[in-house]
């Protein structure tokens, strides 16, 4: 090949079906990977549902919030939702 215009020379039959079948190999290995990281993230996600919880603040007026399942504070409080591990899921932290 000579030159930013020129092409490949074209593969042979056989080329051409052994680079398909590595295609189709790495497209299934992907695909696989794919699913097995989906899965974690629902897990993930599962440990990190809203809750209903209510919030005194300070004037000791309750509030509706959603508090974290799996998340809480070194001072035994909940954290708010979407949580850290949520928001660095993405989607800012809707159920999907």
């Amino acid at each position: 090949m000579t030159g930013p215009t020129a092409r490949p020379e074209p593969l042979e039959a056989s080329e051409q079906l052994d680079a398909l079948v590595v295609l189709r190999n790495e497209i299934a290995h992907l695909a696989h990977r794919l699913a097995e990281q989906e899965a974690v993230i629902a897990r993930v996600r599962a440990v990190h549902e809203p809750i209903p919880a209510a919030d005194y603040g300070v004037r000791g007026r309750p509030a509706l919030v959603q508090v974290c399942t799996g998340c809480g504070q070194d001072d035994g409080n909940w954290q708010y939702w979407p949580c850290p591990t949520i928001r660095a899921l993405g989607s800012g932290g809707e159920q999907s």
